[in-house]
């Protein structure tokens, strides 16, 4: 059965019993096609273990595995805003000079293979560049892992061999999932099967690091007491997510909230302030809680 989601993911599959929800950690094997048939992903015997919305995959493979079971074979249509992005993409080219490709790179084995559309070698680890563009002096190389499948609409068979519900992991596996107190404009992060009011690009789905956050924020103890409040302050804390200037908690559950959202986030200690805590307010191997508002968002680009 074919089936649409929120964000242009297309289903096709069969009857599911018991969801996967975000924060599990799930078992996959997957099989990768292009639009016309062709295998860009071949189904590997090891499969890939990673915990839904840790943002360790592309966006639309995570919406797709939501709601699947163990046991479960579903192919999933994923539009290029949901994978690798529209062709084009600059972010990743970088220009070079010839006279420095002998020094720098694995030059092709011969001139004649200096070309546009060609691959040259980025290092001694097999990575590879392919040249876009070209002049007398100079070449332009696309050095994303993803450049031959930016633009494209990916159809992955994705078979979920593995499945551990988030409260059965360990503390230091679990990934910080907001709890909604009220909805944000769920066009920055909507939230999976509801869909949007506009049309929206992978930079509006996800929030990534090197963006800057404003939030208010009270946080408490498990006993109910408030350590710390930057709504008595007054004024909304700022911080770069993934830069480790947070703990490791605040940067797990804001990636998966939507601006204007208030949640309520529950920390372990081995994702707060660990075995130290942070004295005299936080004891050591406190667990957290936070209720944050999400006020502002601006991009890194």
């Amino acid at each position: 059965m074919d089936t649409s989601a929120s964000a242009g993911v297309r289903f096709m599959s069969s009857n599911a019993t018991r969801p996967v929800k975000l924060g599990d950690q799930v078992s996959v094997l997957i099989e990768g096609r292009l639009s016309n048939g062709d295998i860009f992903d071949e189904k590997d015997t090891t499969p890939q273990k990673f915990i839904v919305g840790d943002s360790d995959v592309i966006p639309g493979l995570e919406e797709g595995l939501l709601g699947m079971v163990k046991g479960q074979t579903k192919v999933i249509i994923i539009p290029p805003e949901l994978a690798f992005g529209p062709a084009g993409d600059t972010d990743n080219h970088v220009r070079i000079p010839k006279s420095e490709l002998n020094l720098l790179y694995a030059m092709p084995s011969e001139e004649a293979d200096l070309q546009i559309g060609n691959y040259i070698g980025l290092d001694n680890e097999g990575d590879m560049a392919k040249i876009i563009d070209m002049d007398m002096d100079s070449i332009v190389v696309d050095t994303s892992h993803e450049v031959c499948l930016a633009g494209e609409t990916l159809h992955l068979s994705v078979e979920l061999v593995g499945h551990t519900p988030l409260e059965e992991l360990s503390p230091s596996e679990r990934l910080v999932v907001p709890h909604e107190i009220s909805p944000g404009d769920e066009e920055t992060y909507p939230e999976p099967g509801k869909k949007s009011s506009r049309t929206r690009t992978i930079s509006d789905l996800r929030l990534g690091e090197g963006d800057t956050l404003a939030v208010h924020y009270e946080g408490f103890l498990t006993d109910g007491t408030m350590f710390d409040s930057s709504r008595k302050r007054g004024k909304p804390f700022e911080f770069i997510i993934g830069s480790g200037l947070v703990i490791k908690g605040w940067d797990e559950g804001m990636l998966n909230m939507s601006k204007g959202e208030k949640a309520r986030l529950y920390i372990p200690a081995a994702k707060g302030y660990g075995d130290h805590g942070a004295p005299p307010a936080i004891p050591p191997n406190a667990d957290l809680i936070f209720e944050v508002e999400l006020i502002q968002i601006k991009k890194r680009h």
